[in-house]
């Protein structure tokens, strides 16, 4: 079971808020799911802010080549 969220109120321009529901709309996800992994993906490249340039634009890559299967096995 995944820990509670809490709730976050946020302000974007027209431009962002409209490339989010439209990401969102494509994808068949909701507006938080779009946003939530935003945040959760500029927190985990914080965190790895000390992994050399190379590894990192490995992960990356696997991260982008991959990304249907991760969602996938996330929806398990």
């Amino acid at each position: 079971m995944l820990p509670a969220a809490s709730l976050f109120g946020a302000r974007f321009s027209p431009d962002d808020l409209a490339a989010i529901r439209e990401r969102a709309g494509t994808e068949g996800r909701s507006i938080a799911d779009v946003f939530s992994e935003a945040v959760e993906d500029q927190v985990r490249r914080r965190q790895q802010a000390g992994v050399r340039p190379e590894v990192r634009a490995l992960m990356e890559d696997i991260h982008r080549k991959y990304a249907s299967v991760f969602e996938a096995l996330a929806r398990m």
